[in-house]
């Protein structure tokens, strides 16, 4: 009976995880909680264990499933699990080159890790691939700061700020750059 009921409990929490993956944007957004997905598993293990439970939810999945690998690249990320995220953010580019939520998110990830150069790839080929993504023209701009290439830092962080007039983190940006 208490092998029954330990099953019902997973069956119930791989459903309540199940919905929660469902709920997992496509970008990495700084500061969220992706719908408390990964703020329920807390720090240490919890995540590592949380991360192997999405890969497992996103295997029943098709294999072929873009969204799906992209979701489960920021849940590694989110987790901590940048190599696993890096892995997710390439299947997808390698499959659909012109995805631009894998660059965006690709470039995220490395960028974390300090490989500016690298990134700002990144962040280009998303700029290249839909010319109005405010964040990810700052976020190239970012990048070319951290190299050093103030003048076409400024360019793109302008191009951001024309793109999207309420964003903040052009504004900030472009004072920093000032």
């Amino acid at each position: 009976m208490k092998a029954q009921l330990d099953d019902t409990k997973s069956e119930a929490a791989l459903n309540d995880l199940a919905q929660r993956f469902a709920a997992v944007p496509t970008r990495i957004r700084q500061g969220s909680s992706y719908d408390g997905l990964t703020r329920a598993a807390g720090d240490g293990g919890l995540r590592h264990e949380l991360a192997s439970m999405c890969r497992a939810a996103a295997s029943d999945r098709a294999p072929t499933d873009i969204e799906c690998r992209l979701k489960l690249g920021v849940v590694f990320h989110s987790c901590g699990d940048d190599a696993n995220a890096i892995q997710s953010f390439n299947d997808v580019i390698s499959e659909q080159e012109s995805h631009v939520e894998a660059w965006f998110n690709l470039g995220v990830v490395i960028f974390g890790q300090g490989q500016f150069a690298e990134a700002e790839y990144c962040f280009s080929r998303a700029c290249e691939i839909d010319p109005s993504d405010a964040q990810a023209w700052n976020n190239r701009g970012a990048c070319l700061w951290q190299l050093d290439q103030r003048r076409e830092s400024r360019r793109c962080v302008q191009r951001a700020r024309a793109l999207d007039r309420g964003s903040l983190h052009p504004r900030v940006n472009l004072q920093r750059l000032a």
